[in-house]
Formats: structure tokens, sequence, C-alpha cells
């Protein structure tokens, strides 16, 4: 993964599949495919990944709506990343 190669482990278990309170579901809750955090334990970004063949435009509101519920988790907005493999 691209991301471990960045210097991003992502071996910690909130690291993938974090699930994020407060989302318009039935559930409540919605998980981020790849958190990356600060050194604050802050969020720093949110990365959802999507198969190849979907449209980069699709779940923008869900990605909003992620960012929205992290912040209010953890006082801190994170920068949202989305990448289908090819475009990002």
């Amino acid at each position: 993964m691209e991301l471990h190669h960045a210097g991003w482990p992502l071996d910690q278990p909130r690291d993938r599949e974090y699930e994020v309170a407060g989302m318009p579901t039935n559930r409540g809750s919605g998980y981020v495919d790849f958190m990356l955090w600060g050194d604050d334990g802050k969020p720093l970004a949110v990365v959802e990944a999507k198969k190849t063949t979907a449209d980069p435009a699709m779940g923008r509101q869900q990605r909003k709506l992620y960012a929205d519920c992290l912040e209010a988790m953890h006082g801190q907005r994170p920068v949202i990343f989305y990448s289908n493999g090819y475009a990002t």
C-alpha cells in the first residue's frame, strides 16, 4: 500500500475501518477506510479508497459527513482524500 511507503504504517486498529459516530444512517455511524493521525492523537486525514470502476464524484457527501462527524468527535477537521486507484 502506498500509504505505508509514505511513512504511515497503518498498524493500529483505529487506522483502518475507523467507526465514525453521528452519521445520518440507521445505525448512526459509518466507517472510514483509512485514518491518518497526528502526533497529538487528532485526525489529520481521511482516506477513502474505492474500486477502480468507481466514479470519483460518487460518495462526495459521505466523505463530507465523515469530516463533519470527526470534527465533532475530536475537535479538529481532517483533510479528505479519495482515490479509485486512477483518479484522486
